[in-house]
Order: structure tokens, then C-alpha cells, then sequence
């Protein structure tokens, strides 16, 4: 197996004493360096180009990578895109010296890392980790994100992991989650419109119009629209006639984009709850 190989099976970077066993590998190494395909990143610490920071200080340090910086590489949905690398450490390690860490990085302390640990942390686990460091809306988007595309089962793994500092915000986020919402912009609006006191049910099948992304007191509509809506000139048709549909068939239907949704929330909430009571006035007086 040649030197490349062993980084990829180690997710990318390996000090020298474990990647060089002989002076062969030691040639093969001096020669990979100096044609870039292996970087040395730091006093004895090899890496592929395009290792994450949070693996190489993982690595150093002798922890996992975590939190958000696994996140990222899952795929799930994070509003920032500058996160400084998240490690986690078992409880009995000290701090390690700044020195060895990139500016920034984030440690966490965890009883169930050991030092034999994988290089990097299960879902369940850095998604625990995310629900502390996140603000409460990001954090229960990336537990949405990860239930809807099956990265995670279910929440049994994640809900065990309660941590004993902030369990009461834990356990709040928690049951806020719902693996239906479908991306970033439908969770914040369904926490919004709860947070409002509406009643709200993600992905719901609505008779002549098909799935909808929220349905909002059994009657009302609520479409959001992703970051790159209207890329598909299919879809915007479609969702055009789904608009229509909604008013013939008498279900108010209200659209909001990314933005609205993600930055304006509190705003949208309160234009859903006037329509929903301006639909229920009507109601009243048979118009």
C-alpha cells in the first residue's frame, strides 16, 4: 500500500511516525511533498490536499472532529459558512496548547470519547455537540435534515446523548424537531408559525394540489421557496398552477421566498396568522 493510499484510509492525514515505515516511504513521502500531492500541514502532520482543518486538528491533537464541522461534511443545511474546526476531546484530557490547533478551533469534552476513537464522530453524537454551540432554529435544522435523508433512523441514538449541562434547552430543541421539513427555509417557518401559535403539519397532502410544504390550521397554504428557486422553468409552471388550484379548490395559499422565511420570519408568521383570521372572519359571516 503506498503512502496516498494510507491517508485516504485515514481520512486523509496521518503523522510521520505512522505513515512512514521505512526509508523507502521516507523517499516516497520527500517525493510526494515536493509534487503536491501530499502537504505537510504543521511539526510532523501529512495530509492530502483538501483535508479539512478540523481532521488535521483532530489528528494533532489526538480527538475526533465534531459539532458543525461534521455537519458540513454530511451536507446539512448551516447558515455559516466560516466555522472554525470543532474537535472533541475525552473528559480526562487536558487543553492542548494553542499551538497545536488552528486559530479558533472549538473543543468539546465528551466522557464517551476515548482516546482509541474513530478520527471522526458519529452523527448522533456531533449532532448533540451542534445543539449546544447552534442557535436553537440551525441546530433543529440540521436534526430535521438529517432524519429526512435517512442519516439518521430516528432520534433514540441522539436523544441518549442529553448532556447534563443545558439538557433543558436540549430536550426543548428536541422536541421541536420534525424529519418531514424538507430544507432550512421550511423549518425555520414551521418553528415560526408555531412559535405564533398556529398549528402547523410539514409535507402535507392537500386533495387536487398534491404535498404542500406546510398546511397551516388544516386549511391555509404556506409554500417556501428554496435559495435557488425558479431554477427549473418545469417547476415555477407547476408551482403556478398549484397557486391556482389552491384558490379554485377555496384553500388560501401564501408563497414566501428564502429570505422571508430565513431572515424575516417573525414578519411571515404574523402575515399567516392575519390571513388565517381574516379566512375565519369570512367563514363566520358566510363569505
Amino acid at each position: 500500500m503506498d503512502l496516498q493510499d494510507r491517508l485516504r484510509r485515514s481520512d486523509g492525514c496521518l503523522r510521520r511516525s505512522a505513515l512512514v515505515h521505512s526509508e523507502r516511504d521516507a523517499w516516497q513521502l520527500r517525493a510526494l511533498v515536493a509534487a503536491g500531492a501530499v502537504e505537510r500541514r504543521g511539526p510532523g502532520m501529512y495530509a492530502l490536499p483538501g483535508t479539512p482543518d478540523a481532521v488535521v486538528a483532530a489528528r494533532r491533537v489526538g480527538g475526533a472532529v465534531t459539532c458543525v464541522s461534521v455537519l458540513r461534511a454530511a451536507g446539512l443545511p448551516l447558515l455559516r459558512r466560516d466555522d472554525p474546526p470543532h474537535v472533541c476531546l475525552p473528559r480526562t484530557r487536558g487543553t492542548p496548547r494553542s499551538r497545536l490547533l488552528p486559530p479558533g478551533t472549538v473543543l468539546h469534552w465528551d466522557a464517551s470519547v476515548r482516546h482509541d476513537a474513530a478520527l471522526v464522530a458519529p452523527l448522533p453524537l456531533a449532532l448533540a455537540h451542534a445543539m449546544k454551540c447552534l442557535p436553537r432554529r440551525e441546530a433543529v435544522a440540521a436534526v430535521d435534515a438529517a432524519l429526512n435523508r435517512r442519516l439518521l433512523p430516528d432520534l433514540v441514538d441522539l436523544a441518549a446523548r442529553r448532556p447534563r449541562a443545558g439538557k433543558v434547552e436540549f430536550d426543548r430543541a428536541l422536541r421541536l424537531v420534525d424529519g418531514r421539513s424538507e430544507s432550512f427555509p421550511e423549518t425555520c417557518m414551521r418553528l415560526g408559525l408555531r412559535a405564533a401559535g398556529l398549528e402547523v403539519e410539514p409535507q402535507a397532502f392537500v386533495e387536487g394540489i398534491g404535498r404542500v410544504d406546510l398546511l397551516v390550521e388544516g386549511f391555509l397554504v404556506v409554500e417556501v421557496d428554496g435559495f435557488r428557486y425558479h431554477a427549473d422553468r418545469r417547476a415555477f409552471s407547476e408551482d403556478r398552477r398549484r397557486d391556482r388550484t389552491a384558490q379554485l379548490l377555496g384553500h388560501p395559499f401564501l408563497r414566501f421566498t428564502y429570505d422571508d422565511a430565513v431572515w424575516a420570519t417573525g414578519r411571515s408568521a404574523h402575515e399567516v396568522r392575519l390571513a388565517v383570521d381574516a379566512y375565519v372572519r369570512r367563514r363566520r359571516i358566510g363569505v
